[in-house]
């Protein structure tokens, strides 16, 4: 289960409000500026090299003539292809001239990037959601290791071994649903799950905080009561994942994975295949890696395991959403549209044998 520790808003809404009041031009501003650099980009009449510096030259002269102060103009190059404008340097009085251009589209602030991180020899299903089509071995798994960052995932399973180096110290240890019973992870689950969500070599994103919430295996029959309490969770503005289960049967005969405001996730293995013993049908989102998962286990602060089930194949899309929160700005998105970004990224068709079930595999790429 995914929860965001911040505050949810309504978001970007004031971007529409800039297209409907200024027509002339849009200022876009960027999550991570970097002062006074922008991108302009012009209207088609500006077409060419020969367009773009008669632009320029013709701002240069209203900039001289509006003031004898010393304004900063610094164009530093020119655009006329994939897009037609120019990247620059300007000050707050360059910046208003630039805007109130009739040759404006819009002016973007620059911004700073986070570096990528590459990671060879991974395991497969990572490389497996970091790609549209199936890769083949060895594989690589290209992430951003800022992913994850400011979000909190809560682990409702059977505890986390918290001091697993893999986690680097950003497991926690939380409530302890089961009576008589203290927080230590004895079977491994758990650990395994809180791995694939968010550990430094087999997560998805590794910035993410991690909280184990110990209540064993929480998944059975149909239960309305068990479904209404995860809808209230959702409605409360938290994202909840769970797998779709192990009885390769319809997940709309078992709860949660019925519940209808849940990510419900089923299992495929690196065949691109649907694995035979996932749960399948109208309720299952979408698809994940789950068959032959390698990921951090108990025992020591090193041990890993290889793991199968819908489990393994829940926690992937959890990581995914963190990735994707971590990238909302300062307003996080709803779990709506947190929802809509996930299935509407997920690689469509590409998987053999499902059974009456939406084709849609998770996928994650580091420019989403």
């Amino acid at each position: 289960m995914l929860t965001i520790s911040r505050s949810y808003f309504l978001t970007k809404i004031y971007l529409l409000y800039l297209l409907i009041s200024f027509p002339r031009y849009v200022y876009v501003q960027t999550v991570n500026p970097i002062p006074n650099r922008y991108t302009v980009v012009l209207k088609d009449t500006c077409a060419g090299l020969d367009g773009v510096q008669s632009h320029v030259e013709q701002l240069e002269a209203e900039i001289k003539h509006k003031t004898n102060q010393t304004v900063d103009f610094d164009v530093r190059r020119m655009y006329s292809s994939a897009l037609i404008g120019y990247t620059a340097i300007l000050d707050d009085l360059a910046l208003s001239v630039v805007k109130a251009s009739p040759d404006v589209v819009f002016v973007e602030n620059d911004q700073y990037l986070n570096a990528s991180a590459l990671q060879v020899n991974s395991p497969w299903n990572l490389g497996r959601v970091n790609s549209r089509s199936k890769p083949s071995a060895p594989y690589s798994y290209k992430y951003d290791p800022s992913w994850g960052a400011g979000v909190t995932a809560y682990i409702l399973d059977t505890g986390i071994n918290t001091n697993h180096i893999d986690f680097g110290g950003r497991a926690t240890t939380g409530v302890v649903v089961v009576s008589g019973e203290n927080a230590t992870d004895c079977i491994g689950h758990g650990t395994h799950v809180a791995g694939i969500v968010g550990s430094k070599t087999y997560g998805i994103s590794r910035s993410v905080s991690i909280v184990g919430v110990k209540v064993f295996i929480l998944s059975g029959p149909y239960s309305s009561a068990l479904n209404t309490a995860v809808a209230n969770v959702v409605s409360a503005g938290i994202a909840v994942v769970v797998a779709a289960g192990n009885n390769a049967d319809d997940a709309c005969k078992y709860s949660p994975s019925s519940a209808p405001t849940t990510i419900c996730v089923g299992a495929t293995n690196s065949t691109d295949y649907m694995a035979p013993f996932s749960n399948y049908g109208n309720c299952v989102n979408l698809f994940a890696p789950g068959a032959s998962i390698r990921s951090t286990f108990i025992g020591s602060n090193n041990a890993t395991a290889l793991m199968s089930g819908t489990s393994m194949a829940a926690p992937h899309v959890s990581g995914v959403l963190a990735a994707i929160q971590s990238k909302s700005g300062p307003n996080p998105y709803p779990v709506q549209q947190l929802r809509s970004i996930l299935l509407g990224n997920a690689t469509s068709g590409i998987l053999q044998n499902v059974k009456n079930t939406k084709n849609l595999l998770l996928f994650n790429s580091y420019e989403s």
